[in-house]
């Protein structure tokens, strides 16, 4: 009674609907032949432990308290983390393409995936876009074109279809590129 006079509201008992629902669902599913039922979705723990900690706040609102130590991503697949900072970088790329201003809507969204690439930087991912950078065929890329472009004079990366991205410092998906050349003097 006390925390309602001070204008907290007071801490709700868990719904129990998603409990019912769960148990509907589970029921739902017997009503079919078994090759018909659908199993319900497993996680690995790892990604659901990324997920919960992705959920929640690192600072409870209202205290002044130490941020939520780094999710262990090392315990998921290499590959799996590739792909989540790949789309990721894409999404990005889409949100503010090159020489165009940033809507507001687009600022907020920003902001968001700024965050979610922090706390992949904290667990030691790192994405590397390479355009505009020089090429040298000792580079651990995947070349999918060579084009010529006027006003080049070496060979740079015109385009980056997919970043590289590191675990840890290792490689955990090499980067696909289209590479300018110089033209050719006739």
């Amino acid at each position: 009674m006390a925390a309602a006079r001070d204008g907290a509201r007071p801490k709700q008992p868990p719904r129990p609907e998603r409990r019912v629902t769960g148990i509907a669902a589970t029921a739902r599913q017997w009503r079919y032949p078994r090759e018909f039922r659908i199993p319900p979705p497993r996680w690995p723990s790892a990604l659901a432990a990324l997920s919960d900690t992705l959920a929640r706040p690192a600072v409870s609102p209202g205290r002044d308290a130490a941020p939520a130590a780094a999710p262990d991503v090392a315990a998921l697949e290499p590959r799996d983390i590739a792909r989540v900072a790949t789309e990721l970088w894409r999404l990005r790329r889409q949100l503010t393409p090159a020489g165009a201003p940033v809507a507001p809507e687009a600022r907020r969204a920003l902001r968001r995936l700024d965050a979610v690439g922090d706390v992949l930087a904290a667990a030691g991912v790192e994405v590397q876009d390479h355009d505009g950078a020089p090429y040298d065929s000792g580079q651990n890329l995947m070349v999918l074109a060579f084009e010529q472009t006027d006003g080049l004079t070496d060979e740079r990366v015109v385009q980056t279809l997919r970043p590289s991205v590191y675990l840890g410092g290792r490689l955990a998906q090499a980067g696909e590129v289209i590479v300018g050349t110089p033209p050719r003097p006739d």
